[in-house]
């Protein structure tokens, strides 16, 4: 597939720099340069969401520690 990036001068020279210092295409260090900030920002997304989690989990353990007695004499009666 096909797809146009635009840079601007400053940005187009670093790409260059980058792949003549690694004998690289400069679509290969695109590329590559995606696949690490993908990885970078998908395994933050996955982070964030399980301090969710744990702290909903902790949420829900400390709610059940309350009503554990309580249903268990509901349960009894």
């Amino acid at each position: 597939m096909v797809t146009t990036v635009r840079l601007d001068k400053v940005q187009e020279e670093k790409l260059a720099e980058i792949a003549a210092l690694l004998h690289k295409k400069k679509s290969e260090v695109l590329r590559d340069a995606l696949d690490h900030y993908a990885e970078y920002i998908l395994s933050r997304k996955k982070a964030h969401f399980k301090k969710i989690i744990d702290k909903v989990k902790e949420a829900d353990f400390e709610a059940y520690k309350t009503y554990e007695g309580t249903i268990d004499d509901a349960l009894e009666g």
